[in-house]
């Protein structure tokens, strides 16, 4: 066998450069008091899935150009996808996030979050998207801080709109007629459907509560 042997091939793949990831630019924002003048905004993003949030929990999402829930900003009532939490004992209701309840709001650059204390109930809600997929998701916990049983009711809101915000500006009752709502029973979600416009393609959005710990009485929706 000879000593000095040279391959060669006919595409030679080309060497990179070991590229240097810095990471401490991962930075961590605490917020224990919302701001009425000047609002802290965080966005997470994967490639085509964008989350943006403000301290007041409100925002919107979207996939590419096309926003998923109705969101203008306006000082008449608050936008974005909200959880809302009763409890049946005394009928208080307050939204995750709300300004009247004792909040700490934490914002990653791969993360928000949400604690809100009301009496003796707490709720956390931390907001992530998929890495890949144009997924996100809502995490919700709920803690009774006190030796008295609890019954708890959680709900969540949002004006779907599957369109880009020009064209929800533009008329907001004509772009809610192309959309058509199912409820599927074997997952608890509802599909929201824009019909097809044009050389739009069809678009759909699906919405799902899913918990794994027991629950009294049976999913309602609207």
């Amino acid at each position: 066998m000879p000593e000095d042997v040279v391959i060669t091939k006919e595409r030679k793949e080309k060497v990179e450069k070991l590229k240097f990831k810095d990471y401490n630019n991962y930075s961590v924002k605490v917020i224990n008091k919302t701001e009425n003048m000047l609002n802290n905004y965080n966005v997470i993003s994967n490639e085509n899935y964008t989350i943006c949030i403000n301290e007041k929990g409100e925002g919107f999402s979207k996939y590419k150009n096309t926003f998923v829930n109705r969101y203008k900003y306006t000082n008449d009532y608050s936008q974005g996808i909200f959880f809302f939490v009763k409890n049946v004992r005394n009928k208080k209701v307050w939204r995750v996030g709300e300004e009247k309840s004792q909040n700490e709001i934490v914002f990653t650059p791969d993360m928000s979050k949400f604690t809100s204390i009301c009496e003796n109930i707490s709720c956390s809600c931390k907001i992530i998207t998929s890495p890949e997929e144009p997924v996100e998701i809502r995490s919700l916990e709920i803690k009774n801080n006190s030796n008295n049983e609890e019954i708890i009711e959680v709900s969540s809101l949002f004006e779907p709109v599957l369109s880009s915000k020009e064209q929800d500006y533009s008329h907001m009752a004509f772009n809610n007629l192309f959309l058509k709502y199912n409820y599927l029973e074997d997952t608890n979600s509802i599909l929201v459907t824009r019909n097809k416009r044009g050389n739009v393609s069809e678009m759909n959005l699906c919405a799902s509560l899913v918990t794994h710990n027991e629950t009294v009485g049976e999913l309602e929706y609207e």
